[in-house]
């Protein structure tokens, strides 16, 4: 077993970009990770449908910041993954997916069991893309393993 490790995505302010990486991970050059789950909520008040979707990437996005990396176990090492928050670039696309159409008035997320876990190839990640150009504050978390 690796690494465990999570980061909370607290008021994150999306903007109307569309193809915007909300967050992803990138395993460090010869690791993988793998990905435990994910959980967003927002503070919409209406209805508003949300393209979105969590996909491989090949490489990291560009355009926005990092989250902090929290160990699950004090006693591991600091996370060697890419943290990305927010890309108005998103990521390469690696294949792959999970497609959502997110109203937003309640929380979506997905808790993976052992056997669905997605692993990445080596030096490779995943990212959660917001595909509409609607804006939004989601509050969250995400978790995953290096491998």
């Amino acid at each position: 077993m690796g690494r465990i490790y999570y980061a909370e995505l607290k008021a994150v302010s999306v903007t109307g970009v569309t193809a915007q990486d909300v967050w992803s991970v990138t395993a460090a050059a010869g690791e993988k990770v793998r990905l435990y789950g994910w959980h967003l909520t927002s503070n919409a008040t209406a209805a508003a449908i949300i393209d979105c979707n969590l996909h491989k990437i090949t490489a990291t996005g560009s355009g926005g910041g990092t989250y902090t990396a929290e160990q699950v176990d004090e006693i591991d090492a600091a996370s060697t993954a890419v943290i990305g928050k927010l890309d108005t670039t998103a990521g390469a696309d690696g294949g792959g997916g999970e497609g959502y159409q997110w109203e937003q008035l309640g929380p979506l997320q997905h808790i993976y069991i052992p056997e669905m876990r997605w692993v990445s190839n080596t030096a490779q990640g995943f990212a959660f893309t917001w595909n509409t150009a609607t804006a939004a504050t989601v509050s969250g978390w995400f978790c995953w393993e290096e491998l």
